[in-house]
């Protein structure tokens, strides 16, 4: 009856957390590895998770509204699990956005002996080989022509070794070493 009056801009609503990416994208298994998740919505006065998979990070750090750090939980080797970001104003995704190592391994050399003078090409198969070429010794000797085929898989070519020995293959990337006993030399 007596008119009306307004104040404008005066209520905010918070909007749902998004989102967008995160760096790394993988990590070892075991955990606590340091993210960077990035999107918007995180900058709220409650609490913020986040989850890998069905696994809640103990260590949220919200730096400000389109940034949040975080420790990965342990999870199981090779799996890729979907990220989530829980706060009061709802949940933001990125699905198949992380991915959990294996243990490096080195499983099998395809052949598993070559001519002592060496140049004999070879692939060798495994677990968690990375992106960047590892390097390659045949019984402490430098393999040459190495080339990543993936993850799972090396190509070299054998160097020169002692006719009739047997020798450890050894493949060495960032995360560390992994041996392959019995290698022949003819």
């Amino acid at each position: 009856n007596n008119g009306q009056a307004s104040l404008p801009s005066a209520y905010y609503f918070n909007p749902l957390p998004v989102v967008s990416s995160i760096s790394p994208t993988s990590g070892d298994w075991r955990g606590n590895t340091i993210i960077q998740v990035r999107g918007s919505g995180f900058l709220v006065s409650g609490t913020t998770e986040v989850w890998f998979g069905t696994r809640r990070s103990l260590a949220v750090s919200v730096k400000g509204d389109t940034l949040l750090t975080c420790r990965t939980p342990a999870g199981t080797p090779g799996q890729t699990v979907d990220v989530f970001v829980r706060n009061e104003n709802g949940e933001g995704q990125l699905l198949a956005a992380y991915a959990y190592s294996a243990d490096l391994s080195l499983s099998d050399a395809e052949p598993d002996h070559a001519s002592a003078l060496g140049g004999t090409e070879i692939l060798l198969t495994g677990t968690s080989f990375g992106a960047t070429t590892p390097s390659v010794t045949f019984g402490g000797v430098s393999a040459t022509s190495v080339t990543l085929l993936g993850a799972t898989s090396v190509r070299c070519t054998v160097p020169a070794g002692t006719p009739g020995a047997s020798v450890d293959v050894v493949l060495t990337n960032g995360t560390g070493s992994a041996t392959l006993p019995g290698f022949r030399y003819h």
